[in-house]
């Protein structure tokens, strides 16, 4: 959330919400820079948007949100590749979204890129992206990897300590991207 810089007027999106953790804290950095009620009041409604496919997961954010004040108003039960979830979610014009390992658990065809792909197609133009993700997502070429970079650009990748998914030993880094905007590689130094 502090990356994203997210304030009061962010819609912020977590295609694989798991328990809603991106979610909750992005709400509450949202609600120190709401000074009314209204605003927070806006905040619950529209502000934070949530998919995620596993019920019992979906329950979980659900109560989540109940339990850090309210906002579930917009979660989503099922796949976010989902053709009619898609069509919600980008009915909601989010400028920030956020996601998190892991992504398609059982499903080997779901690679990490696939996912941040998605994501950033669901952000409005000049919306914030950042992803979790194993280091090899960031260091091995991959056509999905130059594919998002023909439409999105990838504005910073930070590594992460080796002990954040003990003891999966998996090494992480943040991917921030700004959506919908071509990666122009002779800008980039």
């Amino acid at each position: 959330a502090l990356l994203a810089n997210v304030n009061k007027d962010s819609k912020v999106l977590d295609i694989c919400a798991g328990t809603g953790g991106f979610l909750i804290s992005a709400m509450h950095r949202m609600f120190k820079s709401a000074t009314t009620d209204a605003e927070r009041n806006k905040i619950r409604k529209e502000g934070l948007i949530g998919v995620e496919q596993q019920p019992n997961m979906f329950a979980l954010a659900a109560s989540n949100m109940i339990l850090r004040g309210d906002g579930k108003a917009n979660l989503y039960q099922g796949s976010c590749f989902d053709d009619a979830i898609t069509a919600a979610i980008k009915n909601h014009g989010c400028d920030v979204a956020m996601i998190n390992p892991p992504y398609s658990q059982s499903d080997s065809d779901l690679h990490e890129l696939r996912f941040i792909k998605h994501m950033l197609d669901c952000l409005k133009v000049g919306g914030t992206g950042i992803a979790i993700v194993p280091m090899g997502c960031a260091l091995n070429s991959d056509v999905l990897r130059a594919e998002i970079l023909k439409e999105h650009t990838l504005e910073a990748v930070m590594s992460m300590s080796e002990q954040l998914f003990y003891p999966v030993g998996t090494v992480t880094c943040i991917m921030v991207f700004t959506a919908h905007k071509p990666h122009a590689m002779e800008n980039r130094k």
